[in-house]
């Protein structure tokens, strides 16, 4: 894609970007068979954050509703691919979480 000018992005009409409520949040992420922590990492955020949001007490907003948005539509391994264009599943981002730094 070349460069866009503002008329030419206003013309492809995006949809608007859903809001998700707190239940909403919770369910994707548990379709997503990732935890509180993984989904985090994956959103740029903290798991503190998704907990927030989980529970009502905060709302995403800007970045992290397009990024909701687009884990609800193409599911959390889209955000992820290796090299060598392999899926990674969730199941691995989760062990991979789980892993003792050193």
């Amino acid at each position: 894609m070349g460069a866009v000018t503002l008329r030419e992005f206003d013309a492809l009409r995006f949809p608007p970007i859903k809001v998700y409520s707190a239940a909403q949040i919770k369910r994707l992420r548990q379709r997503s068979e990732a935890s509180q922590a993984v989904f985090a990492a994956c959103l740029n955020t903290s798991a503190s954050t998704v907990q927030k949001w989980e529970q009502g007490q905060k709302r995403p907003n800007g970045p992290s509703l397009k990024l909701l948005d687009l884990v609800d539509r193409k599911g959390l391994e889209a955000m992820f691919q290796r090299l060598h264009k392999e899926t990674i599943s969730t199941s691995t981002l989760n062990n991979i979480h789980r892993q003792p730094t050193s």
